[in-house]
């Protein structure tokens, strides 16, 4: 879409970009964009990692160029607001950005201090804040958490702070990068409901980037995909997330059902739904696939007990908290063989995070033990176990040490 002129709607947004290229970046990482966004839409962004996405977002609130500087040759104007001729801090007002790691924008030391932090630095009144920050932490599930310790949180947890941050400043545009990354299924159903909610009521111009195709399908109004730093599509979710050709070529996951169906027809006509395809067909062949699986994996019963008699990981009793009365492990046991590949699962809060953490030694259990090949970890510094647990942060910045990869690489052996 193209801005055809005229006087700007509050709200609104008009991308007029040439290129912008990152500095000391050898190419261009956005090319071409020309996009109108208009009051109250509802836009998801989707591509491969790499497509231009969060670049583009940045655009929208002066982050590029006033933080992130380069070479940059075009206009945005977002809210009416040439953002190359107002200071990011202005534009922070009307245009909320939910960045895609939500630990770089949290700064209160307690969860309401936090949410807080925005309307005071823009002189709300402090009856105003109050309500503010009891609003939006019960807008994204967080209500009750007032008092917590921002640093305490799950990772999920903190992705909904940040939102609830942005959402306390009551801004006209909110944009987010991939905001439900760390969230479980039911989070990420809960951040889009309460964004479409918000659209609904406030009229409030959304703008989302992420890879969660069912609910770009349910919930954006217009969806453009990114590739190569150019526009690939514009259009509305029905005629790009039931073409499988496309999402393959951009790098984007199917939708279930529409990845189902060309399995099940051998591709003919893969976008149509199971109801287009014949409801009682659809879900028989859906059923025949399960039932194949699931005997497979019955056949193979002996192949996946076979050598896990021999516990490598043992946690007995396990209780642990981070300080409160709130217990992030009650009583905890479970067993793991040499050779299992174990999967945890778990709502935001579980203690999936937590329980990962003691098998390394990161944190020590308050009661109860772990032991990690026989031995008990209280006997084992955390340099020790970590020559037989190797541990995969969620973020992983918070494990990056050095300049280049080959360095990053080599840190650990050396």
């Amino acid at each position: 879409m193209t801005h055809t002129g005229g006087e700007m709607e509050r709200g609104s947004i008009v991308i007029k970009l040439a290129n912008f290229r990152y500095q000391k970046a050898s190419g261009d990482t956005l090319r071409q964009i020309d996009l109108e966004i208009k009051k109250g839409d509802f836009v998801g962004v989707m591509g491969r990692t790499g497509a231009g996405k969060t670049t583009v977002l940045m655009l929208l609130n002066g982050l590029i160029p006033h933080f992130f500087e380069g070479k940059f040759d075009g206009t945005v104007f977002s809210n009416t607001m040439n953002t190359r001729k107002y200071r990011v801090q202005t534009l922070a007002r009307f245009i909320g950005l939910v960045m895609q790691d939500p630990e770089t924008q949290i700064f209160g030391r307690t969860v309401e201090e936090d949410v807080a932090f925005g309307p005071s630095n823009f002189s709300f009144p402090r009856e105003r804040i109050d309500f503010l920050v009891r609003k939006s932490l019960a807008t994204v599930g967080l209500e009750g958490f007032e008092k917590r310790l921002a640093s305490e949180l799950s990772g999920g947890e903190k992705q909904r702070l940040a939102i609830a941050g942005v959402l306390a400043m009551e801004p006209e545009i909110i944009v987010l990068d991939e905001p439900t990354s760390e969230l479980d299924p039911s989070g990420r159903e809960e951040i889009y409901r309460l964004l479409s909610n918000l659209r609904e009521k406030e009229g409030t111009t959304l703008i989302i980037s992420g890879h969660d195709t069912e609910e770009m399908a349910k919930y954006v109004d217009r969806l453009v995909v990114l590739d190569g730093g150019k526009v690939a599509c514009d259009d509305v979710p029905a005629n790009i997330l039931t073409d499988l050709d496309v999402m393959s070529r951009y790098g984007i996951r199917p939708l279930e059902t529409v990845e189902m169906s060309d399995l099940i027809f051998a591709g003919n006509d893969a976008h149509v739904t199971a109801t287009a395809a014949g409801e009682e067909e659809f879900v028989n062949k859906v059923s025949d696939i399960y039932s194949i699986s699931a005997k497979k994996v019955e056949e193979r019963g002996d192949l996946f007990s076979e050598g896990y008699s021999t516990p490598v990981i043992e946690v007995r009793d396990v209780s642990f908290s981070y300080g409160g009365e709130i217990l992030a492990l009650d009583h905890l046991n479970i067993g793991i063989g040499r050779g299992e590949f174990v999967a945890l699962i778990g709502k935001n809060g579980a203690g999936k995070t937590t329980f990962s953490k003691l098998l390394n030694g990161l944190i020590r259990p308050n009661a109860g033990e772990v032991r990690i090949n026989g031995r008990n970890i209280e006997r084992l510094t955390t340099t020790e176990l970590s020559r037989e647990v190797g541990y995969v942060f969620q973020n992983p910045d918070h494990q990056i040490f050095s300049a280049t990869v080959r360095d990053e690489v080599a840190f650990g052996l050396g």
